[in-house]
């Protein structure tokens, strides 16, 4: 079959590569934060008083966690996007695919030309609908 909706399918990858920059991005920023264990950070508080302090393993733990938790939260947000592109493009080829192996089933029907020969059994369904008022 002739593949459909090329933008979508871009759009799809777009997404993946944007869900692995991200995951490279948060396992980047994970390790930079223990790369920087021990080294001197200044702060400012609310009043514009500067404060020194050592930043330690605990401050990269506890900064980790939050990177990860962000960053794979989002990364797994992108790539569930993209698998949603495709689930809608599976879809409707599954739609397609189906309709045209029952235009087949019908053709090789008797009676092929649904609009020549109706079935009596849904006029007279029709009539007695009308006759108890739907």
């Amino acid at each position: 079959m002739k593949a459909k909706y090329n933008a979508l399918r871009g759009i799809s990858l777009i997404y993946k590569a944007l869900a692995v920059v991200v995951l490279a991005g948060t396992i980047f920023a994970i390790i930079a934060c223990f790369l920087r264990i021990g080294e001197e950070q200044h702060s400012f508080t609310l009043f514009g008083s500067r404060s020194q302090y050592r930043y330690d393993t605990g401050d990269a733990i506890v900064d980790s966690i939050l990177i990860l938790m962000g960053g794979g939260f989002l990364a797994l947000a992108l790539a569930a996007t993209a698998e949603i592109f495709e689930l809608f493009m599976s879809v409707e080829e599954n739609t397609r695919v189906s309709r045209m192996a029952l235009m087949r089933l019908v053709k090789q029907l008797p009676s092929a030309n649904p609009v020549s020969n109706p079935p009596n059994r849904l006029l007279t369904e029709t009539r007695h609908e009308q006759d108890i008022g739907f």
